[in-house]
């Protein structure tokens, strides 16, 4: 019980994340085209990326859940899914 409970609460987690990453990408062009370049790498690629950059907002003192946000991005199934809604959305 304890394993679905959280594996609910990573995918809320991710949902929340993705979620905040549309609304910043759709005030930001360079941001959603930024992102955008990052969810469409290979995943080794995007890994890499991704893990330099959360640790340059790390260093920057940006905000967690803004670090989180874009952490997620690791994951396939997040980045497709940002993709996905980026794409929808011109």
């Amino acid at each position: 019980m304890r394993k679905a409970t959280e594996k609910r609460d990573l995918a809320d987690a991710a949902a929340d994340a993705i979620a905040r990453l549309v609304t910043a990408a759709a005030e930001d062009p360079d941001f959603r085209r930024r992102l955008l370049f990052v969810v469409r790498l290979p995943a080794f690629h995007r890994a890499s990326v991704i893990a330099t950059a959360v640790q340059e907002m790390r260093l920057k003192g940006e905000d967690a859940a803004d670090i989180l946000a874009f952490a997620a991005l690791a994951d396939d199934a997040a980045a497709a899914r940002l993709q996905s809604e980026l794409d929808a959305r011109p």
